[in-house]
């Protein structure tokens, strides 16, 4: 079961041909819309979480981190900055909720969490 706890939704107008700072202007404002909701809603300092996956048909992915990362370092977040390494940026073909499954069965996530399966199945057995 998929919950969705944020449905984030900001019109970022188009690029013009003489100029484009409606667009970045809605861009920044989607990108630190994401990152509030980003702080409010993942436990990034959890110790027991695992992996913080970031899914995208394009750029947006690495855009989304490399924002997130920049706001850490601007804030001075040390845990978020400690998290780096739990961050996945995953290509997916559609940006809908119905593509996490293409998503968990991406070789990155399948590597990522493969020794995690394999502890669990050695103490099980």
């Amino acid at each position: 079961m998929t919950v969705v706890l944020q449905r984030i939704d900001i019109p970022v107008p188009r690029k013009r041909a003489g100029s484009a700072t409606a667009h970045e202007k809605g861009l920044a404002r989607f990108y630190d819309t994401l990152y509030q909701s980003f702080l409010r809603h993942i436990p990034y300092s959890n110790p027991t979480l695992r992996a913080i996956v970031i899914a995208s048909p394009g750029w947006v992915r690495d855009a989304v981190f490399d924002y997130i990362m920049a706001q850490a370092t601007q804030a001075g977040n040390k845990a978020l900055l400690g998290a780096r390494q739990k961050f996945l940026r995953v290509h997916v073909n559609s940006p809908h909720v119905h593509s996490l499954v293409e998503v968990l069965k991406s070789p990155e996530v399948r590597i990522f969490f493969s020794p995690i399966v394999l502890l669990a199945l050695t103490l099980c057995v």
